[in-house]
């Protein structure tokens, strides 16, 4: 029986258990992870911490890479490359789009040569060239190995011989976007690590190629929402103007419409009744003494009735505003003539397209022309009046004539003085200057005068009409 310090006696180096030496391998390939033999054991172990501290920086690179994205799709094709070069250790790295989708290539070929980074279609080297024509029409990943003319594609197997050359397609939900290629400085071995490190800066490189395309579509829709803003903004202006007009226009009609019932009413009522009521005065006149003091009375009423009657067509004839829509300014003058061809000859000519005239203008030209026959009537005494209308491509020009006693100097000063307060004179200024235009006072041939209204209007087409 073994006493308790036989039991506590430490055992010396030779009594140290181990693996017998046969098993040798297998204990050192659980303990490192390393599966070789006694021979190349330590330099299998410092290829795996060697490829072990390659895909920390290379994870470190993709990392980077991840960060340019915000930079922008140029940065993030920079970054990509760098970190393919340095993985790799490649002295050509190049991202190669594809065949063109629609009218344009999705970017431009972009490469890094021996650390230096060329833009645009320089010749690839036949390698490279090889390896983009082999992924694009595998559509996976494929490697060039040393000695071997042939593209093989990279799958579950990865072969043992040196790898010049890899290439990765850039695939986008089916659409093939274009190729990453590296052609290495020195034939390498390559593992499934490094297949997994090309296509997530592949993936990276999709990312960059759709941004653009997302950015340009943003930036295009951006530009027709500004574009629909503005045509709106016009449009609501142009609604709004017109809207203004119309209202301009059916406020004007009202007035026209209720300054003709009046003239009408009084037509047809007072001046009908006060013309019998003179009539009947001039009948009981003729009937009594002319010396008597009935016979002034009866004079007296009956010269009353004959100015209220005056008064009254002189209120009709201020009333009186355009008729006749579909005939415009001349047909409204027409209908004043008829309206005054019991007190006065009134003749209307029109020279061109009068109904290219806009209605604002239309309706100030009919006022004019009230304004100047009213005038000569009352204080030249006129018989006859001539009124010629004409209109050129820019000009509209409206000749009032008469064979009135009016003295042409008098007109004049009466004309270019502002402060006379005739209501026929100021009227006739303000229509001018409502049109734009100006006045001109000349003799008439055969006696009279002539009024010239000369304006610029915006739409028209005539020929020079003749002087009355």
């Amino acid at each position: 029986m073994r006493s308790v310090s036989q039991r506590s006696e430490s055992p010396t180096n030779d009594q140290l258990p181990g693996p017998p030496d046969r098993e040798g391998d297998e204990w050192l390939e659980h303990l490192t992870g390393v599966h070789s033999s006694k021979s190349n054991f330590y330099a299998a172990w410092r290829r795996t911490e060697a490829d072990l501290e390659r895909s920390i920086t290379a994870l470190r690179e993709i990392s980077t890479a991840f960060c340019a994205t915000a930079e922008g799709a140029r940065d993030l094709d920079g970054a990509v490359l760098l970190a393919a070069s340095r993985h790799f250790d490649a002295n050509f790295v190049a991202i190669i789009p594809g065949a063109p989708h629609g009218d344009s290539t999705p970017f431009e070929t972009i490469a890094l040569v021996e650390g230096i980074e060329v833009i645009g279609d320089d010749p690839l080297p036949p390698l490279a060239d090889r390896l983009a024509s082999a992924a694009v029409r595998s559509r996976t990943p494929v490697q060039l190995t040393e000695n071997s003319k042939r593209v093989a594609l990279i799958q579950d197997a990865i072969t043992s011989l040196l790898c010049v050359g890899l290439a990765v397609p850039l695939l986008a939900e089916d659409t093939e976007l274009g190729v990453l290629v590296v052609l290495l400085r020195r034939p390498s071995l390559v593992d499934r690590a490094d297949i997994a490190i090309l296509q997530i800066l592949a993936q990276q490189i999709v990312v960059s190629v759709r941004n653009v395309a997302f950015y340009r579509e943003s930036e295009f829709l951006r530009k027709e929402a500004a574009r629909e803003r503005k045509d709106a903004s016009e449009k609501s202006k142009q609604l709004q103007t017109t809207r203004l007009e119309l209202l301009q226009e059916r406020q004007h009609h009202l007035i026209a419409s209720e300054r003709t019932r009046i003239a009408t009413e009084l037509h047809d009522s007072v001046v009908q009744h006060l013309i019998s009521i003179g009539m009947n005065l001039e009948w009981c006149r003729r009937t009594v003494d002319p010396k008597g003091a009935l016979f002034e009375r009866l004079t007296s009423t009956h010269e009353l009735s004959r100015s209220a009657l005056a008064r009254v067509r002189t209120t009709i004839f201020e009333l009186s505003c355009m008729t006749g829509e579909n005939g415009g300014l001349f047909a409204a003058l027409q209908n004043l003539a008829q309206m005054l061809q019991s007190q006065i000859q009134l003749t209307v000519r029109q020279h061109g397209a009068l109904a290219l005239l806009l209605p604002t203008e239309e309706h100030t030209a009919f006022h004019f022309v009230q304004e100047a026959i009213f005038n000569a009537m009352r204080h030249g005494n006129a018989k006859h009046i001539w009124v010629s209308l004409w209109a050129s491509t820019r000009t509209l020009r409206i000749s009032v004539a008469d064979d009135s006693s009016s003295d042409l100097a008098t007109l004049q000063e009466l004309l270019l003085n502002s402060d006379h307060i005739s209501s026929g004179i100021s009227g006739m200024r303000q229509r001018v200057a409502e049109l734009g235009g100006h006045l001109e006072v000349a003799p008439r041939h055969g006696g009279g005068i002539r009024l010239t209204l000369v304006a610029s209007v915006r739409r028209h087409t005539s020929e020079e009409p003749p002087l009355c």
